[in-house]
């Protein structure tokens, strides 16, 4: 089992509070096809700033799924919060469905850099599998 430190990630300490949004999240998918997806936000209190962002796939979710349009969900999630993507921890969550169980992974990205126009661009995409006790040992908290 991959744990945080060996993906590089410390637990919290403190836990994170309750998410700062928990809301309905709409990005532009392939083609600037409407997507959508469940987004939660925890913060860390005090400090350097840094968010854990989950993004949940929606069964009514009728545009580009939350992995198939990752680099431009995450330059918007990075633009809404007004945050660097290195001070963002994202993480993708599908729902138990009749294949797969729940699952949660990890996404990171080898580059990023300032993009006038949009933000962020973000290249290099990739997803490392993580446990919910890992996730729940970043945040300090249950999910």
């Amino acid at each position: 089992m991959l744990t945080l430190e060996k993906l590089s990630l410390r637990p919290s300490t403190d836990p994170f509070p309750t998410p700062l949004t928990n809301i309905w999240f709409e990005y532009s998918g392939y083609f600037r096809k409407p997507a959508h997806c469940q987004l939660e936000v925890y913060t860390r209190p005090g400090g350097t700033p840094f968010h854990v962002v989950i993004a949940t796939e929606l069964e009514n979710n009728d545009g580009t799924s939350i992995t198939n349009a990752a680099e431009m969900l995450w330059a918007r999630v990075c633009l809404t919060l007004k945050a660097k993507p290195e001070s963002v921890v994202m993480i993708e969550h599908y729902g138990k469905d009749s294949v797969l169980e729940e699952h949660w992974s990890l996404v990171r990205f080898k580059e990023s850099h300032r993009d006038k126009r949009d933000g962020w661009t973000l290249h290099g995409i990739t997803w490392t599998h993580l446990e919910k006790s890992e996730l729940e040992r970043l945040l300090g908290r249950t999910v």
